[in-house]
């Protein structure tokens, strides 16, 4: 009888996504519809709300590490792998749509800016991307050259002198977040990115920004004079 009420219960779940979305699910039950895939039986429902009563919200669930979900009573391996899958795939879509959608030049630091935010979407930690761009601003490459402690920002000279050289970019954009604070360059940033900026000079590459972003906000280092 219980496996009936469960599969009666997963179908009208099921139906109700396909027919209205997301758009009238509370958290746990979109929790609940992505658990269906790796608990083929069981309470996916109370597996739900035991996930957002021991992480607090539906976004502190898909942001916990993998190890850390499993401490929950019915969660395992595949349904932790799931849930940081879905964020991931989330996170890789929204830099798709932002790719596809950005014009062929940036040219500004508001369109640096809303090229880099998509790509921390998914940061759980202090991470620091590198943007190479062509003389008129064309995208040559976005990628990630550091990964740390948001304590201990290192924007490695070398590193980001190497990659601008060998892509032989004319102008380049740093960005990192601030995980857990507010996006204001802090004395630091301010110290590394004005290093960066004197090695680029020197072999002929401008700085063009350092983009300090935190949650959907972001700020333009440029733009705050911090690179005059």
């Amino acid at each position: 009888m219980a496996g009936k009420l469960h599969s009666g219960h997963r179908s009208r779940v099921k139906q109700k996504f396909i027919e209205y979305g997301l758009d009238n699910f509370s958290e746990h039950e979109v929790l609940e519809l992505l658990l269906f895939f790796t608990i083929p039986q069981g309470d996916t429902n109370e597996i739900a709300h035991r996930l957002i009563n021991h992480f607090g919200s539906l976004t502190s669930v898909f942001e916990a590490s993998a190890n850390a979900l499993t401490t929950v009573k019915g969660v395992g391996n595949s349904s932790a792998l799931l849930l940081k899958l879905t964020l991931a795939v989330a996170g890789r879509y929204e830099i798709e749509k932002t790719n596809m959608a950005v014009k062929s030049r940036i040219l500004s630091s508001d369109e640096a800016g809303r090229f880099l935010l998509p790509y921390f979407v998914t940061a759980a930690k202090e991470e620091t991307y590198l943007l190479l761009l062509t003389a008129v601003g064309k995208v040559i490459s976005c990628r990630k050259i550091f990964e740390g402690n948001p304590a201990a920002t290192d924007l490695n000279t070398y590193n980001i002198l190497h990659r601008a050289i060998e892509g032989n970019a004319v102008g380049v954009v740093l960005a990192h977040n601030h995980p857990s604070g507010v996006a204001i360059p802090g004395k630091q940033d301010i110290a590394a990115t004005a290093m960066v900026n004197t090695a680029l000079k020197i072999v002929g590459i401008k700085l063009i920004d350092h983009i300090i972003i935190a949650g959907t906000d972001w700020v333009s280092m440029r733009e705050s004079h911090m690179l005059d």
